[in-house]
């Protein structure tokens, strides 16, 4: 028996998005073919899994790392049969940081100038409308 067919994915996973501090994640695909070989993933163009076998009509499922940087990743599965036909695809994840997830503290420091006094004049009218309001407060 001759094999002319490449091996096909029959289930495909939808790209999707996660909140950062995520766990427990993974993308399961199911291929067919009626000479399976083996498959090899990788994760942002890094091989992560090697060489590994299916079986025709088997799921293949990878296991996404906890808590990945926040930002867009790939996922990306090469099967293969015997006589070296691939299908390949490519899962897009968005790790999203949203507020109600940030877990640093941002703090801003204001800085206040006030131009120096050059003689005690400049206070006299400062000090005249304290003692006015402090006159008002006494007689009330």
């Amino acid at each position: 028996m001759t094999d002319i067919d490449k091996p096909q994915l029959t289930i495909i996973p939808e790209d999707f998005s996660v909140d950062f501090g995520y766990t427990n994640l993974n993308i399961s695909w199911i291929a067919i073919d009626m000479f399976p070989a083996t498959y090899f993933v990788e994760l942002n163009g890094i091989e992560v899994v090697s060489a590994e076998t299916w079986t025709n009509g088997s799921d293949i499922s990878f296991d996404i790392p906890d808590s990945m940087l926040a930002g867009s990743h790939n996922v990306t599965i090469v099967v293969a049969d015997e006589i070296g036909h691939t299908t390949q695809d490519t899962v897009i994840f968005t790790v999203i940081r949203n507020e109600m997830t940030n877990t640093s503290t941002t703090s801003t420091t204001r800085s206040i100038s006030i131009p120096a006094l050059t003689s005690g004049f400049e206070l006299l009218p400062l000090l005249l409308g304290l003692l006015a309001i402090m006159r008002r407060r006494k007689n009330q």
